[in-house]
């Protein structure tokens, strides 16, 4: 039964008073065109950014999709009852300690606004990395008939760089600790765009979901100290951030 509430009412007195009903509330079911556009272009993104597609839609999610505050007992296990969940906090109460999760809603749980607005982020993250794309392009291009190589070229990382830091960090992301394979000693501290140099004082072993964290995430700033701690404390007082920007007249 679909219908106006004064209808849903009239229509349950109509019903046999020994028979169970269930009431929801209609939601319009979503279109399978927006579901194949979503999930076409996530995966389009996620190879740019060389995550997997689960990664960066759990990300997503986090940034636009919507999401409730559960609290259950400290000791209760929820990886079987949810699916997208970060931990939030803790609290005690009546001498009982319980854990504060956000819990997301996945999509093919929401209705055709929220997958509206999931889809609306989505198409901005897309036009941010183009715009991206094309600021690299355009550090390539002639700047008063002088193409800017000497500041790509310090700023690239090298495979020789790429080896150093990889070993530095143990071929582990600095971060999480996950192994990876030498490709993923590519993080600059201070960002290429900054003119961040390709040096190994500037360049540190990310995994792909904390490179992504680190460069797009909602808590960029704490990956940004963990870095700079985690260089400071290897490379002692003759770390300084200064000497880790190009600078045209050196």
């Amino acid at each position: 039964m679909i219908g106006t509430q004064k209808e849903v009412i009239n229509w349950a007195l109509e019903q046999d008073k020994d028979k169970k009903l269930e009431i929801k509330i209609y939601r319009p079911k979503r279109g399978l065109k927006a579901n194949s556009y979503y999930w076409e272009l996530e995966n389009e993104l996620a190879n740019v950014l060389r995550i997997d597609n689960e990664t960066l839609h759990f990300l997503l999610l986090q940034k636009y999709g919507q999401v409730e505050m559960v609290s259950v007992l400290a000791d209760i296990d929820v990886s079987g009852y949810f699916k997208y969940y970060i931990e939030a906090g803790e609290s005690i109460l009546n001498g009982k300690i319980f854990k504060h999760y956000k819990v997301y809603k996945g999509s093919s749980e929401m209705d055709s606004r929220e997958m509206s607005i999931l889809i609306n982020g989505l198409v901005e993250e897309c036009k941010e990395q183009r715009n991206r794309n094309k600021t690299r392009s355009r550090s390539k291009s002639y700047v008063g008939g002088v193409e800017m190589s000497k500041r790509s070229n310090a700023c690239e990382i090298s495979p020789k760089t790429k080896e150093i830091v990889w070993n530095r960090d143990s071929q582990r992301c600095i971060y999480c600790g996950k192994w990876v394979t030498k490709t993923f000693a590519n993080a600059h501290y201070i960002k290429r765009s900054q003119g961040g140099l390709g040096i190994p004082e500037n360049v540190v072993t990310l995994c792909s979901e904390c490179h992504y964290q680190e460069d797009h995430g909602l808590n960029t700033q704490i990956y940004e100290d963990y870095i700079e701690n985690y260089l400071k404390n290897y490379y002692g007082e003759s770390w300084n951030k200064e000497k880790l920007i190009y600078k045209k007249y050196n």
